[in-house]
């Protein structure tokens, strides 16, 4: 029998997918339920359906895991209703079970090491809070799991961001509740916010479309906030599925000032940085003991960005080559070799053809990647397989597009070692460090 939108049923979770979702199956019909838990019983209801794909939500816990914390599934913290512990277990067998399946190694999966996250509550240096206006009240929240509905949130439940931005999320809504000129914020779908150790602030106010604004007025709205708030931009939506990446600033900085692994990096407002300090700390100091294991002359780092990874390395006497393909990145890190002093590292803007990377790669002794979320292209993926590189070190967020990848690379290169990294605690994802030689 078909499963039909807002049908209701009673069901049991036999296991967790990837994503978190509790997978249940009725009439044969997979079910993935936000929220549910192994062993858990639930009345849920369909909220949509993409070909075979069904999901839902709980709409009353009839029978409830022992495994269950005590905080509330949001599909911004789509395993904080997993007692912390056991989402390590969850995650480490996940990628186990991954891995076993999908690549041909002689590598030993039970070698592989979980670094668990001390703080896993407030870690998160960078939000994106959605806002709905009603009645000239402004509320902050999330879009429901698989819908565009829109669900109320109280700052005090946003349980992973850092105390600096929820303190400014207090004074945007307060100042925005006495400011006269509301008009202005009528089109304000979102605010991002990243902060740095000292509590410093970059605020970007992403509109739907094209607004009615006073950048004299904006300012005066923003430096009544918080004297914390370094720079603030705002960019509009071209569509509902995307947005170009144009940020007007509205005042202050370009750049904000964080601290890595005792190095400093200015991060332009449009850069990636990742999201955990204490994570990414350990990250770069597990890649530099890597390093340190073989006598490498030169190395070379894909996607490079603002520098992190690469004057981490340089840092340590080793003769580094960033590459990018957007020349503003490559001057972000040229600037923060600059600010850091570092003198044995030069970044080079290049296409991101076969034929330029392949001369790079044969250069040099050791490649390091932490490329996005959709891992190397096909392309990228051969040129490195033909290369005459010698040592890989890949870091990645994806567990899926990196497995997809070690399929290829395997049969290149030997795996010496994976570790597992707790960068973001409280959901699904995680990071992951291979080391691969030939």
């Amino acid at each position: 029998m078909e499963l039909n939108l807002n049908q209701e049923l009673i069901v049991t979770c036999s296991e967790l997918s990837y994503e978190g979702y509790g997978l249940a199956i009725y009439n044969d019909q997979r079910i993935f339920v936000a929220g549910l838990l192994v062993n858990e019983q639930a009345k849920i209801k369909i909220v949509k359906k993409v070909k075979n794909v069904v999901f839902a939500k709980i709409i009353n816990l009839i029978k409830k895991s022992e495994l269950r914390s005590d905080f509330e599934f949001t599909s911004n913290a789509d395993l904080i209703h997993l007692k912390h512990d056991e989402q390590i277990k969850f995650k480490l067998e996940y990628f186990k079970n991954l891995f076993t399946r999908n690549v041909s190694s002689n590598f030993e999966i039970e070698d592989i090491n979980f670094v668990t996250s001390k703080n896993i509550f407030n870690y998160r240096n960078k939000a994106s809070v959605f806002v709905k206006i009603q009645d000239e009240i402004l509320h902050y929240g999330y879009m429901a799991d698989q819908s565009n509905q829109f669900i109320f949130q109280e700052i005090d439940a946003m349980f992973l961001y850092a105390d600096s931005i929820k303190s400014f999320l207090k004074d945007f809504k307060f100042n925005f509740h006495k400011f006269e000129n509301k008009k202005i914020f009528e089109n304000l779908n979102q605010l991002i916010i990243r902060t740095n150790r000292e509590d410093q602030l970059h605020v970007v106010l992403l509109f739907n479309k094209s607004f009615d604004h006073n950048s004299k007025e904006l300012k005066t709205f923003f430096e009544s906030i918080n004297k914390n708030i370094t720079g603030a931009f705002y960019v509009i939506k071209k569509s509902t599925k995307s947005f170009k990446l144009e940020h007007h600033k509205i005042f202050g900085n370009e750049n904000l000032l964080v601290e890595f692994a005792n190095l400093k990096f200015n991060i332009n407002v449009a850069s990636f940085m990742q999201v955990n300090f204490e994570i990414a700390n350990q990250i770069y100091a597990h890649v530099n003991q890597l390093v340190s294991l073989e006598n490498y002359s030169k190395i070379l780092d894909l996607y490079s960005g603002a520098g992190t990874i690469a004057l981490n390395l340089a840092n340590k006497n080793n003769q580094v080559t960033g590459v990018e393909i957007i020349a503003e990145a490559v001057e972000n890190a040229e600037a923060n070799a600059k600010l850091n002093n570092i003198k044995n590292a030069d970044f080079i803007k290049t296409s991101s053809s076969s034929k330029s990377i392949l001369e790079i790669l044969n250069d040099h002794d050791l490649l390091v990647v932490d490329p996005p979320r959709n891992g190397l292209d096909n392309e990228l993926v051969e040129t490195i397989s033909f290369s005459k590189i010698k040592s890989m070190i890949y870091v990645s967020c994806n567990p899926r597009t990196l497995i997809r990848d070690l399929k290829v690379l395997t049969n290149k290169f030997e795996i010496k070692s994976v570790t597992l990294f707790d960068m973001f605690p409280n959901t699904h994802h995680f990071e992951i460090v291979v080391h691969l030689a030939s």
